[in-house]
C-alpha cells in the first residue's frame, strides 16, 4: 500500500512541475538586409507577434529578438525565438501556419529586413 501511494504522490508532483519542462522553443538564426536596423526588426517582429497570435495554437507565444553581444557569431545578425507554453500550442500553431494568408503577408514584410534562413526547435526548463 506505501508503494502505491508513493507511485500515486509522485505521479501528482510530476503533473504539477510538468509545466516546467514542457515550454517548446524555436530559434531562427537571421541575417538583417544592408538596410534594415534592429528598429526595423523589433517593430516587425511586433507586427508578426500581434498576427501570430491570432491563429490556432499561437494564443500564447511569446517572441523574443537576442542580438549577440560578445559571441563569435560572423553569420547571424540576431536570433528570432518563439516559444510556447507546451508542444501541443507550438504543434497546433505551426499547422494553423502553413497557408495561413494572414501571416504569410507578414512574413513578406518580414523577409524585405531580414532572412530567416534555419531554425531548431528546443525544450526547456526554467531553474529556480
Amino acid at each position: 500500500m506505501k508503494t502505491a501511494i508513493r507511485f500515486l504522490l509522485i505521479a501528482i508532483l510530476m503533473l504539477i512541475a510538468a509545466p516546467a519542462y514542457s515550454g517548446a522553443i524555436q530559434i531562427f538564426n537571421c541575417q538583417m538586409t544592408d538596410d534594415a536596423s534592429t528598429d526595423d526588426v523589433l517593430i516587425m517582429a511586433a507586427k508578426w507577434l500581434k498576427v501570430a497570435k491570432t491563429l490556432k495554437g499561437g494564443e500564447n507565444l511569446q517572441v523574443y529578438i537576442r542580438h549577440p553581444v560578445a559571441a563569435s557569431t560572423t553569420d547571424i545578425d540576431f536570433k528570432f525565438v518563439l516559444t510556447t507554453p507546451t508542444f501541443a500550442e507550438w504543434g497546433e500553431f505551426t499547422d494553423a501556419y502553413e497557408g495561413a494568408e494572414s501571416i504569410s503577408a507578414v512574413d513578406d514584410e518580414f523577409e524585405m529586413i531580414a532572412e530567416c534562413a534555419d531554425s531548431s526547435v528546443w525544450e526547456g526548463a526554467e531553474i529556480k
